[in-house]
């Protein structure tokens, strides 16, 4: 079907369609380009008499809307009056990248959610997400629905910016700073993001101390702790909630209780903590007993 000829297709969506274009009849229309702009085409609704018919042209979206949310790196808030701009990759008819092309051009000050999230629809894998505000580091970041959607029925991204140094932005087109002598501060700030069922495997490998200090903790770090653990069949006794132990031996066996499980398990692992910023630094907080604020 080529871009101003007769072809007329008829595009709908097998199950419902989400956004987007209109279902029905399409004409491939051609739009010239300029000195600054190649040459492009889109689908159009058949026969459209006047703007107002041409306001929803375009292919029938038939997956569910791909949600954005733009958080602050430090505290994990929601942020607002933060503008949001979606580039889909176009590719040719190898399927090699072209050029990217506006998808939408959003802002959180307008979501109607409480969460802030945006909303928009594309059925391209790949994306390029810029999103600015003022006070923070421009972000610029490419997402593939592959990779980072759990589903394609339930694409959700996240987007984390930080708090601009007074000593300026890393540029990343050539790795330089170009600060103000006057303000100019020698700081830097890395921010590190994982998805909810990260890949990397050193971030589910257990810290070998960790296993030590639990291991010292139950007498269980001796060469024969397997067979110390076995004499004890019956070494073992109630006191309150827990339990005390009658002899030396391993007390693994003490894992078989479920507060005591719920209790190691707390140890070594990566939690969500609450913090509180002031003056650009993060502070956190802690519980009565000394420990941090924190959830698995």
């Amino acid at each position: 079907c080529l871009a101003g000829q007769p072809c007329q297709c008829n595009l709908r969506c097998k199950t419902e369609r989400k956004g987007g274009g209109l279902e029905g009849p399409k004409d491939c229309e051609f739009i010239a380009g300029n000195e600054n702009t190649s040459a492009t085409a889109r689908w159009v609704d058949h026969k459209a008499l006047n703007r107002r018919a041409r306001s929803e042209n375009g292919v029938p979206q038939c997956l569910p809307a791909i949600t954005v949310h733009v958080l602050d790196a430090s505290t994990h808030e929601a942020l607002d009056d933060c503008n949001v701009i979606v580039y889909a990759a176009y590719t040719d008819a190898h399927n090699k990248f072209v050029s990217w092309r506006l998808v939408s051009n959003l802002s959180t000050a307008n979501s109607p959610k409480n969460d802030k999230s945006l909303e928009f629809f594309s059925e391209t894998n790949l994306f390029l997400v810029t999103a600015e505000k003022a006070g923070y580091s421009k972000v610029r970041k490419q997402m593939d629905k592959r990779v980072q959607c759990k589903t394609l029925t339930n694409c959700k991204f996240r987007v984390t910016m930080t708090r601009a140094l007074r000593g300026g932005d890393l540029h990343a087109d050539g790795c330089y700073v170009a600060p103000d002598p006057k303000t100019m501060e020698w700081t830097m700030r890395a921010v590190l993001e994982w998805d909810a069922q990260p890949p990397d495997l050193d971030i589910w490998a257990r810290n070998y101390g960790c296993y030590e200090d639990v291991e010292k903790a139950y007498r269980c770090d001796g060469k024969n702790a397997r067979r110390m653990e076995e004499k004890d069949e019956g070494g073992l006794s109630i006191l309150g909630m827990g339990r005390r132990r009658k002899s030396a031996y391993c007390l693994r066996r003490l894992f078989r209780d479920e507060k005591t499980r719920e209790k190691e398990e707390q140890a070594c692992v990566v939690q969500k903590c609450k913090v509180s910023v002031k003056n650009h630094k993060t502070i956190h907080t802690y519980k009565k007993n000394g420990f941090p604020n924190c959830k698995g």
